[in-house]
């Protein structure tokens, strides 16, 4: 499986931006204008194709929303309401609806309601355990094949984050599981499509003293003072598969988005325990360095 746009080589599970250069920055970007600029390249490139842009209550497709929705581009918004057994996560959808309300948009929620044979046997199929993704990416994909199976059109996700590192003054980016299993000619990552967002990622390291002074610095939480979007902790698309009260659990780092929140539920824990498999899951702890050239 490989993919490859302008600036973007996708080898397997491993993205490597090979064509990284930084602009002068004579004026400097702000997070506002690398967004909506990153969503004009997108809709430049595909305006002959119905978008889909896949919103949770995570603020990466969230910023990615916010791009789209300031550009006044055509498209559906779509959120996937993923429960087990029944249960749903209330926070994603707070998160989720939160951000209609503010922005005066409409998203379409389609409910997936997955039992535990359904995840059983996809899991299996999928040979999900010796994959470096977890359960919520997993109940992602569910809800993604049997979604895409309905409409026609390219779907724009938020696969990634990157974090500031100050050993260097590089940003850094974790090698990425999330898009494992999904269709790629079907889906265009937003971060990676063009250099908007990295340059601007790059510029506020680089010039702003707090950031370089921390070991570790997530970019991505800038849009909470930047853009005015709501403070809330990371969530993992598996909320629903167990009963914690999520509103006990506010707490939010800034330099890692694998919060105490979403590791609150050990993905092992639930296929072992839960779903009755077992498997020799990797952790792939291998970084990628993204650098000016």
């Amino acid at each position: 499986m490989r993919y490859h746009s302008n600036w973007l080589e996708f080898i397997g599970e491993k993205m490597v931006i090979n064509s990284y250069t930084s602009p002068r920055f004579d004026t400097p970007p702000t997070l506002h204008d690398a967004l909506l600029k990153q969503a004009k390249c997108i809709y430049d490139e595909h305006s002959n194709e119905d978008l889909i842009l896949l919103i949770s209550g995570g603020i990466d497709s969230q910023m990615m929303t916010y791009g789209f929705v300031k550009q006044n581009i055509p498209c559906k918004i779509v959120h996937f309401d993923m429960r087990y057994e029944g249960r749903k996560s209330e926070a994603e959808l707070l998160f989720t609806k939160q951000f209609e309300i503010e922005h005066g948009i409409d998203i379409e929620y389609i409910t997936f309601n997955f039992s535990k044979q359904d995840i059983f046997l996809a899991a299996k199929e999928k040979d999900w355990l010796n994959t470096s993704s977890g359960c919520g990416n997993l109940l992602q994909l569910m809800a993604y094949d049997k979604y895409a199976e309905t409409i026609d059109g390219k779907f724009v996700s938020s696969p990634g984050s990157f974090y500031c590192s100050s050993e260097g003054g590089f940003l850094v980016n974790l090698v990425n599981g999330q898009v494992h299993g999904i269709d790629i000619n079907r889906n265009i990552p937003f971060m990676y499509h063009s250099q908007h967002l990295i340059n601007y990622y790059e510029y506020v390291h680089r010039t702003h003293a707090v950031y370089q002074y921390y070991n570790r610095f997530d970019p991505k939480h800038l849009a909470f003072t930047e853009l005015g979007m709501f403070l809330r902790p990371k969530l993992g698309s598996w909320e629903c598969v167990h009963d914690a009260d999520y509103s006990a659990l506010t707490k939010l780092d800034f330099g890692n988005q694998f919060s105490s929140t979403l590791l609150n539920y050990p993905t092992r824990h639930f296929f072992q325990n839960e779903i009755g498999i077992e498997g020799q899951k990797t952790h792939n702890t291998e970084y990628i360095m993204v650098y000016s050239v």
